[in-house]
Parts: structure tokens; sequence; C-alpha cells
């Protein structure tokens, strides 16, 4: 009898551990709607985007101890690559952008990858997770572009030019 639970208790542990990945993923899917729909505000609200970055974080306090490390780091980076598409596609759709509002969203973007790469800590030990911190790329795919545009928003309209280099620059 004890065996025959023994065993049971195994294919019951996995079951759960799939219902709760299976859970997780949709969970996902829809904090990333959240995640959009914040992002998808007011000219104003999208310059402060601290409320996006506090999702993340209490996402992060959830799901660390939860999930697989892979898995882990696959959700958190699939969350800011989210938040950082939306935030390009936004910056990028602007026709104008003055000095000062530059300015505001270099910022912006730079809180991102200053504090972006501190929610890859899947691991309770912080000595351990500076690995995952660096390979931050791996998991947010629009990671370099959103640096790229880092760059521009600070940039000169001569450092713009040469970083189009008629077409065969990193801009083109």
């Amino acid at each position: 009898f004890v065996t025959e639970v023994l065993a049971n208790s195994g294919k019951l542990e996995k079951e759960d551990l799939g219902t709760k990945i299976s859970r997780l993923s949709r969970r996902v899917e829809e904090l990333k709607g959240e995640v959009c729909d914040m992002i998808n505000k007011k000219y104003d609200e999208f310059l402060s985007m601290q409320s996006a970055e506090d999702l993340v974080k209490q996402v992060h306090g959830v799901w660390q101890d939860v999930l697989p490390v892979a898995i882990y780091c696959k959700a958190m980076g699939t969350l800011l690559n989210t938040a950082i598409t939306e935030i390009v596609s936004k910056i990028t759709s602007l026709e104008d952008i003055s000095t000062e509002d530059g300015e505001r969203l270099y910022t912006l973007c730079r809180t991102m990858i200053e504090e972006g790469p501190l929610v890859f800590t899947p691991l309770p030990e912080e000595a351990k997770n500076k690995k995952y911190q660096e390979e931050v790329p791996l998991y947010v795919h629009k990671w370099m572009k959103f640096k790229e545009l880092m760059t521009i928003l600070q940039a000169s309209l001569q450092e713009i030019v040469d970083r189009w280099a008629d077409g065969k620059g990193p801009l083109a």
C-alpha cells in the first residue's frame, strides 16, 4: 500500500507542476496584455512607467520560488520584452521629439536598462543570479534594439546620420 501511495504521489507532483506551469503560462499571457494596456495610456502616463515596472517586480516575487529556473527566466524575459517592445513602438511613432522630451524618454529607458536585469533572480542566493542577469539579451529579444534607441535619444543629428551611414550602419 505504501509503495503504491509513494508511486502515485510522484505522478501527482508531476501533474501539479504541469498544472501550475499551465496556469502560470496563461497568467503570463494575461500580464502581457495588462503591460500593453498600461503602456498604451496617454503620453504623460507613458513617461512614468513606474506601474509597469512594479507589475514585473510583483510577478518576479511570486514566481521566483515556484517556477524552474529556465521557465522563470523565459517568463520574465517575455514580460520585459513585451514592455520594451511597446516602449520602442511608442517612441518610434513620435513624429518630433524635443530635447527635453528626449531626455525624459532616455531617463525612462535608462531605468528599464538598470532595473530590468534585476528581475532575473530565479534563485534565492543573490550571488548565483549574476549569470542570469548578464544573459538578459538571451531572454529579452528586443534588448539590443532598446539600447540602440537609448543611444539615438541622446544623439545629435550628426551622430544619427553617422549611425545611419547611408543605410549600412547600426540604424539601417
